[in-house]
C-alpha cells in the first residue's frame, strides 16, 4: 500500500470511527494489533480525541473509588457521575426529553430544577456518563406523536369552573369581589356568598 492509499484508507476509517460509540471503540482497541496500519492510526486518533485510553498504552487494572462502586442490591444508587446532555427551552421541553429517555431505558435528571443559573436560563438535562452517547442518539430521532401529546396534556391548566348558586342552583354567577376571597352574586335570585377561606397552616 503506497502513501496515498494509506492516507485515503485512514481518512475513510476515521469517518467511520467518529460515528461509533465509546464502547465500540474500546472493543476494537482490544484487538488493536490485528488491525491494519491505517485502522490502528485512525482508531488511536479518535480515542485520543475523545479522551479515551490510548490503545498503545500498557493495560493497567482500573482503580475504583469506593464512592463509585455500584450499590448493594436493594440500595438506592446515588449517581456521582452525571454529565450534561443538553439545555432545554422550558420545563415542558425537558419533561418531553425525559420521557423519550425513559422509554429507551435511560435515567435522566434536571439540574437545579427551578433555580436556573446557567447562561441559557433553562433547565439542563443530565444523564449517566456511560449513557451519554446512547442518550444523544435517542434525542436525535424524531419525537413520537404520542409523546408530544402527553407532554402537552401534562402542561395544560385545569379549566376553571364557575360555582353554582347555593340558594337556587343557577349557574354563571357574577364575581363582585376577590379580597380576601372570591365573593359571588346570583343574577337569578340575588343571593350573595363567598368562597371558603384557605385553611391556616398549623403551628
Amino acid at each position: 500500500m503506497d502513501d496515498s492509499q494509506f492516507w485515503q484508507e485512514q481518512r475513510r476509517l476515521a469517518e467511520a470511527y467518529r460515528d461509533k460509540w465509546d464502547d465500540e471503540l474500546r472493543a476494537l482497541a482490544e484487538s488493536y494489533s490485528d488491525l491494519t496500519k491505517p485502522a490502528q492510526q485512525a482508531l488511536r486518533d479518535e480515542m485520543l480525541r475523545r479522551g479515551l485510553a490510548d490503545p498503545l498504552a500498557p493495560a493497567t487494572p482500573p482503580t475504583l473509588n469506593p464512592a463509585e462502586l455500584p450499590p448493594a442490591e436493594g440500595e438506592p444508587h446515588d449517581y456521582t457521575w452525571k454529565t450534561p446532555l443538553c439545555d432545554c427551552e422550558s420545563m415542558q421541553h425537558a419533561r418531553l426529553f425525559m420521557e423519550l429517555l425513559r422509554r429507551a431505558g435511560i435515567e435522566s435528571w434536571i439540574e437545579g430544577a427551578g433555580h436556573y443559573t446557567w447562561e441559557s436560563n433553562g433547565p439542563r438535562l443530565l444523564v449517566a456518563a456511560d449513557q451519554l452517547e446512547h442518550a444523544r442518539t435517542v434525542l436525535a430521532q424524531p419525537i413520537p406523536e404520542d409523546v408530544i401529546e402527553q407532554a402537552a396534556e401534562s402542561e395544560a391548566p385545569a379549566p376553571f369552573e364557575l360555582p353554582a348558586c347555593p340558594a337556587c342552583g343557577a349557574a354563571d354567577p357574577v364575581l363582585v369581589a376577590v379580597d380576601p376571597v372570591n365573593q359571588w352574586q346570583c343574577e337569578a335570585c340575588g343571593h350573595q356568598w363567598s368562597d371558603p377561606a384557605p385553611a391556616e397552616p398549623e403551628n
